[in-house]
């Protein structure tokens, strides 16, 4: 998953996609496409902190800003100043708390 994670923003950081774009494309794409296996595929917190600095790193690129901008910028909603940036880290933790949720309570994961 984190090779075609990377292809996937090193493609959208060549392409001509504004940064707004740029976002939309992470938020309803490719975190998407990742997700859905969040749920059966065991993924580290190393890991998703890896991928979460990947997207970072590609929303800051796209906005044309310094690397040592800070990521609570970057994450922070666009409606308190921020970029709005997805997090692929929360998308795994709602993934796995809506399996939780839906599995019967008398078995295990």
């Amino acid at each position: 998953m984190a090779d075609n994670l990377k292809k996937k923003l090193e493609a959208l950081k060549c392409s001509f996609a504004t940064p707004h774009q740029t976002l939309a494309i992470i938020r309803t794409a490719i975190i998407p496409s990742l997700a859905y296996a969040f749920p059966i595929t065991p993924c580290s917190p190393a890991e998703l902190d890896k991928w979460d600095t990947l997207i970072g790193m590609t929303a800051k690129d796209k906005f044309r800003l310094w690397r040592s901008t800070p990521t609570a910028m970057v994450r922070e909603d666009i409606h308190c100043f921020g970029l709005g940036s997805p997090s692929i880290y929360m998308e795994c933790h709602r993934h796995l708390a809506v399996a939780l949720a839906k599995q019967p309570s008398g078995s295990s994961l």
